[in-house]
């Protein structure tokens, strides 16, 4: 199951953009999927994922990951955040 965790956001040609997405609930939730979904033709999103992975005092894991634009165009995007 994905939900869109953050949608409409901007990212010019070239920019890369730096991410952490934390579950709400404590505790592993098994594979975690995350991916850029870009709004506008033109664009080609790279997901460079899992760069770190930590748990904080509360018992929740974060994700660590980086979206570049590679173009040629800018774009607006979505992201995609999911477990199995």
């Amino acid at each position: 199951m994905s939900s869109i965790t953050l949608g409409n956001i901007y990212i010019a040609n070239g920019q890369s953009q730096g991410w952490i997405t934390t579950w709400n609930n404590p505790g592993w939730k098994g594979d975690t999927f995350i991916q850029p979904q870009p709004l506008n033709t033109g664009a080609s999103l790279l997901y460079a994922g899992s760069e770190s992975v930590s748990l904080n005092n509360g018992g929740q894991y974060s994700f660590g990951y980086t979206v570049k634009n590679n173009g040629p165009n800018s774009t607006y995007y979505n992201l995609q955040v999911g477990s199995n």
